[in-house]
Order: C-alpha cells, then sequence, then structure tokens
C-alpha cells in the first residue's frame, strides 16, 4: 500500500514538473518573442525616425535653393526636380550620411551651377580618398603623384577605376558633379572619381575600403582609401602650372604677380583671385604697377593668366580693365592675350569676359568652366538634422546681354594640354602666342558716309547701345549698370554689303537703307537677330 501511495505521489509529481516545464518553454518564448518585438518596433522606430529626419532635410533644402539660388526657377527643370526628390525620399532610410550626400549632388547638379555643391570633407561627413593626384590630359586620365606604397603609379595613364572605363565612369558621374558645362566637370572628376561614395553611387565599386585600377600597361593595382591628410600631402598644383616660369615658387601664396617673358618686352600677368594679397601690395597698387610699365614703353606685349581659378571681388576689375582698354599700345590685335582653362571661373571669368567685350584681346586656351552670365557669392547652408552643410549661390552677376545663353566662353586659340607637355613642361598655351601670326588681311573700317550716317543711339532687347566714330573708326558702346559686369566697347568693320563684324566673335550688325540713309536694323549675337530701334 505504501508503496502503491509513493508510487502515486511521484507520478504526480514527475508530472507537476512536466507541465512546469512546459509553462517554462512557453513563458520564455513568450519573453523571447516579446524581446524580438519590441526590438523590432524599435528598428522600426528608428528607420521611421531615420526617414523623417532625412525628408525634413530634404525639403528644408529644396526650400532653401529655391529662395537663394538667382532665377532658380528658370534655371532648374521642376519636374527633375521633384521626381529626383521623390526618389530620394523613398530610400532614405537605408543611406548613411556619406551616401545621402552623393544623393543630395545629384537634386544640386539640376541647378546646373558651380559653386552648389556638398564639400566632402566636411566635419559632418566621414569621406576618405584614394591617396592619388590625376589630371584630365586631353590624352587622357594620368596619375601626376602617388603616396606610397602606390609611388608606382606615377606617370600612369589610368584605363579604368572599378568596374568602369574612364569615359563611362565620367559619363555616369556627371549625374553627381553640379557645373555649368562639361569643361569644369572634367575639371572636377579627378577628385570625384577618387571618392568612395562616389564610386559606389556609380555602380563602380560595392566594397569601399579599397578599388582596382587598371592602367594603360595592363596592369591592375588595387588602391585603398585613406583620409584626407595622405592626400593633402601629394604634389595638388594644377598641372599647366609646373611650366610657368622659373620664379613660379616664389609666389606661390600670392593672389597676382607679373615679371617680363625672356624676351624682355612681354608683360606675364599671373592673377589666381581677385584680393589683395596679406603682404605686399594691394591690387590697386598692384595694377598701377602694371600702368607705369606700359606707360614707359617697354611693354610691346601684355599677356593676363586667368587659368587658376578665380574667386575675389569682381568689383575690384575696373581699375585693370579700364587700363588695358584704353591703353593704344595694347589694346590692339596680338598686343594683348588672356589665358583660359577649364578651371577658369569666378572673378577671373568675369575679367576674362569684360576683356573679350571691351577690348581686342585674343583668348587663348581651354573652353572656360563658367559661362559669362553667372550666379556666385556662395552661402553654406546647414540641413537641421544631418548637419550637413550645402552650399549654395544667392547672387547673379551679369557680365553679358541677357539673352546670352552662353555656358562657357570658348578661345580664339584652342590649346591642346597633353601629358607630354605636362612631363616636360612644356606651357602649351604660351607656345601657342608664340606660334601666333596676325592675319595679313586687314579689316575694313566703313567709309565716311556710312559711318555718319550709323552714329546715333538705338535701343535693343531693354539695352541702350550707342554708335560714335573716333579717329576715323566706328564704335558700338553699351555702358555698364549698376550691380553689373557687363560693359561694350568694339570697333566696328564692314563685312559685306548691309553687315558690320566687330572684334567680338559673335557679334555683328545689320543696317539697311531707309529714305537714302542707312541705319542699323538688327544686332546678331551668335547667329540670331534682335531687333534696333532708334
Amino acid at each position: 500500500m505504501k508503496n502503491i501511495l509513493f508510487h502515486c505521489s511521484y507520478s504526480t509529481y514527475f508530472l507537476q514538473i512536466q507541465m512546469l516545464s512546459l509553462l517554462l518553454r512557453k513563458v520564455k518564448s513568450v519573453v523571447i518573442l516579446s524581446l524580438l518585438l519590441v526590438i523590432n518596433i524599435s528598428l522600426l522606430s528608428q528607420e521611421s525616425n531615420k526617414t523623417t529626419e532625412w525628408i525634413n532635410d530634404l525639403d528644408y533644402l529644396k526650400d532653401q535653393i529655391y529662395k537663394t539660388l538667382p532665377q532658380a526657377e528658370e534655371r532648374i527643370n521642376e519636374n527633375d526636380f521633384n521626381l529626383q526628390l521623390a526618389k530620394l525620399k523613398s530610400k532614405a532610410f537605408s543611406l548613411s550620411k556619406e551616401e545621402m550626400a552623393v544623393e543630395i549632388m545629384s537634386l544640386l547638379a539640376l541647378t546646373k551651377d558651380n559653386d552648389c555643391f556638398v564639400y566632402p570633407f566636411q566635419e559632418a561627413l566621414n569621406t576618405q580618398i584614394l591617396p592619388l593626384k590625376t589630371y584630365f590630359f586631353s590624352d587622357g586620365l594620368y596619375v601626376c603623384d602617388a603616396a606610397e606604397p602606390y609611388a608606382d603609379l606615377i606617370g600612369e595613364k589610368i584605363e579604368q577605376i572599378g568596374n568602369y572605363k574612364i569615359d563611362n565612369l565620367f559619363k555616369r558621374l556627371q549625374a553627381v558633379m553640379p557645373a555649368d558645362n562639361v569643361h569644369y566637370q572634367r575639371y572636377q572628376f579627378s577628385l570625384y572619381s577618387q571618392l568612395p561614395n562616389f564610386l559606389k553611387w556609380a555602380g563602380a565599386i560595392d566594397n569601399q575600403k579599397e578599388v582596382s585600377i587598371v592602367t594603360s600597361s595592363g596592369a591592375t593595382n588595387t588602391v585603398s582609401f585613406g583620409d584626407l591628410s595622405s592626400y593633402l600631402k601629394l604634389e595638388r598644383t594644377l598641372a599647366s602650372q609646373v611650366g610657368l616660369t622659373s620664379s613660379q615658387s616664389i609666389h606661390e601664396k600670392e593672389n597676382y604677380w607679373m615679371e617680363f617673358l625672356e624676351d624682355g618686352k612681354c608683360l606675364f600677368v599671373q592673377l589666381k583671385a581677385i584680393a589683395n594679397n596679406k603682404e605686399g601690395n594691394s591690387f590697386s597698387d598692384f595694377v598701377k604697377e602694371i600702368e607705369i610699365l606700359i606707360s614707359s614703353g617697354k611693354v610691346e606685349k601684355v599677356i593676363i593668366d586667368n587659368r587658376y581659378g578665380g574667386g575675389g571681388n569682381g568689383f575690384m576689375l575696373s581699375d585693370l580693365t579700364d587700363l588695358l582698354h584704353e591703353s593704344k599700345a595694347i589694346n590692339q590685335s596680338g598686343k594683348l592675350f588672356v589665358l583660359t582653362s577649364r578651371s577658369t571661373k569666378g572673378a577671373l571669368l568675369e575679367l576674362s569676359a569684360i576683356l573679350q567685350l571691351n577690348t581686342k584681346a585674343i583668348l587663348v586656351g581651354e573652353a572656360s568652366g563658367e559661362g559669362p552670365n553667372t550666379v556666385g557669392d556662395r552661402i553654406a547652408v546647414t540641413l537641421p538634422s544631418s548637419e550637413i552643410e550645402v552650399n549654395l549661390t544667392k547672387v547673379f552677376w551679369p557680365t553679358s546681354f541677357r539673352f546670352d545663353q552662353r555656358k562657357t566662353i570658348q578661345p580664339d586659340l584652342k590649346v591642346n594640354y597633353t601629358h607630354e607637355d605636362y612631363l616636360y613642361k612644356h606651357d602649351s598655351w604660351l607656345e601657342a602666342i608664340q606660334e601666333y601670326k596676325l592675319a595679313s588681311n586687314k579689316k575694313p573700317t566703313p567709309n565716311f558716309s556710312l559711318q555718319n550716317e550709323l552714329v546715333g543711339k538705338y535701343k535693343v532687347e531693354g539695352y541702350k547701345l550707342s554708335i560714335y566714330r573716333e579717329d576715323g573708326k566706328l564704335y558700338a558702346v553699351v555702358k555698364k549698370k549698376m550691380r553689373s559686369f557687363f560693359e561694350l566697347h568694339t570697333e566696328l568693320y564692314q563685312a559685306m554689303e548691309g553687315s558690320l563684324s566687330s572684334d567680338i566673335p559673335q557679334l555683328s550688325f545689320l543696317y539697311e537703307e531707309k529714305d537714302e540713309e542707312s541705319s542699323l536694323t538688327k544686332l546678331k549675337w551668335l547667329g540670331k537677330a534682335y531687333e534696333m530701334k532708334e
């Protein structure tokens, strides 16, 4: 009987243990499920918060772009902008700050403005870069300098970065390189083709730690991304600058300087920014020195070098432009040359445009990085959630007619700058000037009678244009307005019956005889005619 009772008690106890164990397992499962649910809800909440923050940032950016950028409605295709914005919002939850910075650049690219961009090395971003200095020569992309252990790449032509050949990679990155034109994008490519977040965006790489680079020799090299400090130690001087003069290093930190070239009669004026040097003469005094040299009769030719960037204050230019325009010794065909490149922009672009429209200057080099009617005066806008800083431009600075739609200024003498020129320190710009020969056929001046008939004041597209004669020559003038750099002063020549040409390649005039007296009827700009009225 005791055994039976013991057996029953044991069975009951065992059953209770099993039930308790089962209950504990269920409780454990519920706890685990609850924890997973909490974690999942937390992740979803974080994801939702992140998405909301990005959307707020993007909406704020759109608002700032349209408030800040001059003529934003005209410059930006609203449909394209809104489609791109919606696309970014839909994938915002999955993007890191560095990835979003590239996506923001795709929005800014729609402004078609060089100075609307996200600086990749700002505090809010952790952007790395390849420790290479490359340059897009006319014959391809070459490595000009490299940090160890990649020094063997110096001098190599790059055929492919990651999954793409250079030309294809350039085309893909154009969508995230804000610029007025393709020439400035070629200048930018050397930087953006070395940033991992941009290469990943383009589909060139999956791994943001390193990239394979294929050179023209057929070799494949694996190069690791590093911090900015390695890149800053490299020789980063603009490629053509190595061939300037033996005294270039003396002026490395100066915004402007000048010297006579070897023949002792050609004054070379280097401009990097229109802003006073930290030491030495002010820009105004610098221009006075140029004036003294020209007045002395020692200068037969002047070269203005506008190739290297161009920040500064455009209102400081008038002393220099007036000097060159008014100098009878220098303002002649073959006496004044202006050097331009794909990086010519800002105040130096303004100077190039003013000299083209007001002197007989010959432009030498590459198409400029901006067009004549540009926007400037950059400001920084900080996105509220991510704290990413975005640069936007806020002022429109006209240097030509409103109807001038050019996105670049083309040179009169084009230069092809090759890697071999760089290696042997050949300055193709200066060589082009040395080889330049004035056309022997002199442009004919309109006859005295026609000059007298055409003299007068005209209106064209809201501009007041005057025609006057002096010393037997005929001139066209548009005076400068407030808050504008646009002014025009050019000599006119007889082209054919009923047509006048000018010193400005894109400008000509048509005239007709009315009541036995001739009068200007149309201004032609890049082939398009605009009605003129007296």
